[in-house]
């Protein structure tokens, strides 16, 4: 912007705007190609949004972690309270599979 207020465009090189906000070439496209920019509110709505979303996604693995079967140690039950997931999966992806 001037000193009126007014938006005035600059020609930059692309590669080192891109290199120095460390952002892709993709951001940078969506942002000259959009139509409308987004408001502050519409930005801030969004990222309140994605927050819920983020917040229900872990608070659905904890309760799907928290409802299965756990162990004791075998090695250190008198020194340890910790608990360990029963073993019924050979594999972390196998549990992942079973969880989705």
């Amino acid at each position: 912007m001037n000193e009126n207020g007014d938006d005035v465009k600059k020609r930059v090189c692309r590669n080192m705007f891109i290199n120095t906000l460390s952002i892709g070439e993709k951001t940078v496209r969506s942002w000259t190609l959009s139509d409308q920019p987004s408001t502050s509110l519409e930005n801030e709505d969004h990222q309140a949004q994605i927050r819920r979303q983020k917040s229900n996604m872990v608070k659905n693995v904890e309760e799907f972690l928290n409802s299965l079967p756990k162990v004791e140690s075998h090695y250190c039950q008198a020194s340890s309270n910790k608990l360990y997931v029963e073993p019924l999966w050979s594999s972390l992806r196998e549990m992942y599979r079973f969880y989705k």
